[in-house]
C-alpha cells in the first residue's frame, strides 16, 4: 500500500514538470513545493530502573512527506505520513487533484482530510502537525 502511495505521488511529477515554451503566460509556470519532516524522540521515565541505566530511550517517531504542485490550473496536495508499525505505519493522511474550470468553479479528486479534535491546538487531535 505505502509502495502504491509513493508510485502514485512520483508519477506525477514528469506531467507536473513539462517544459515551458516562451508562448506561455507566466502564471503556467510550474509552482512545486516538497516539504517534509524526521521526528524522533527521548524518553526517561526515572521510576523505570533499566531504562535510567541506559540513560533514556532514544526513538523513531515519523516520517512526512508534504508535496504541492499547481501546473495549468491542474493542482496537486499531498500529504504521506509514516510512523512506527504500532502507531498505524504508513497513510495518506490527504491527497487530491484539483483541475480549475475558472475562478469560481473547480472540481477536486482524492482523499480530502476530515478534521477532528481540536483544530487549532495541535495537541488535542491525532495529526499533531
Amino acid at each position: 500500500m505505502t509502495k502504491i502511495i509513493l508510485l502514485s505521488l512520483l508519477s506525477c511529477m514528469p506531467i507536473l514538470c513539462a517544459v515551458q515554451t516562451p508562448e506561455e503566460k507566466a502564471e503556467d509556470k510550474l509552482y512545486l513545493k516538497v516539504g517534509g519532516a524526521l521526528r524522533f524522540h527521548y524518553n526517561l521515565s526515572t521510576w523505570k530502573d533499566d531504562q535510567v541505566k541506559r540513560a533514556g530511550d532514544f526513538g523513531y517517531d515519523m516520517f512526512r512527506l508534504n508535496v504541492e504542485a499547481d501546473f495549468k490550473g491542474i493542482k496537486l496536495n499531498a500529504k504521506f505520513r509514516h510512523y512506527s508499525q504500532v502507531f498505524g505505519g504508513a497513510f495518506l493522511k490527504h491527497g487530491w487533484f484539483q483541475y480549475d474550470f475558472s475562478e469560481q468553479s473547480q472540481i477536486q479528486v482524492g482523499l480530502q482530510q476530515v478534521p477532528f479534535g481540536i483544530q487549532q491546538y495541535n495537541s488535542n487531535n491525532w495529526f499533531l502537525i
